[in-house]
């Protein structure tokens, strides 16, 4: 029983991975999917199908590990398989099914889809938290997914500076304590010599 929970809490081997529903840059119909084999084995796709909606994709070939499987509906692409049915710009529901009629991957996306830009001709892409907008037109089709650069502040991009500005605050402060004390006139010495810093980041 504990095994069978376990194989069902496995995440499939195969996901779909990349989409081009805008096309690409030298033709808006030039739409594809990529399939991702993450798992350590061979996967034959033999009467797989993806279905786009309603219509079927009947899949064919091998999809080995950590490698990428593009169905396109442009001929003259050397991908794999010829894509079927129409990606809409408004969003499509996608499912990969088995040669069982098993759902491997399914997303929903009818409502519209998370990323991807149609001005720019970048893809939909796959990553840890879900999927982000391709760093290049045109995509990562049959190769790994873009990274997207992340910047980080570093110690030379930073300058600091301070202020000379004598805080009022800070002067009550050691108005009040000083006459407190009976020692206001050496307090009051020691604030003249007192700055309050305040630092700024420029980048």
């Amino acid at each position: 029983m504990l095994s069978l929970i376990f194989v069902l809490a496995m995440e499939p081997s195969v996901l779909i991975n990349e989409v081009a529903w805008m096309g690409d840059s030298n033709n808006w119909r030039n739409e594809w999917i990529e399939l991702y084999n993450q798992g350590q084995s061979p996967v034959n796709l033999n009467n797989w199908v993806l279905m786009i909606d309603d219509t079927k994709t009947i899949l064919s070939g091998i999809i080995d590990p950590d490698s990428s499987f593009v169905i396109s509906k442009n001929r003259e692409m050397e991908y794999n398989n010829i894509l079927k049915g129409n990606l809409r710009n408004t969003g499509n529901h996608l499912t990969l099914l088995d040669s069982s009629n098993n759902i491997v991957d399914e997303q929903d996306f009818s409502s519209g889809w998370p990323a991807g830009d149609n001005e720019t001709k970048r893809t939909m892409e796959r990553n840890d938290d879900g999927w982000q907008t391709s760093s290049g037109i045109n995509g990562t089709p049959g190769k790994k997914n873009s990274l997207l650069e992340k910047r980080e502040v570093v110690l030379s991009d930073v300058e600091i500076q301070e202020s000379k500005e004598r805080n009022p605050s800070n002067f009550l402060r050691i108005f009040l304590w000083g006459i407190a004390t009976s020692s206001f006139i050496s307090v009051f010495s020691l604030y003249l010599n007192l700055k309050s810093k305040k630092y700024s980041i420029k980048n």
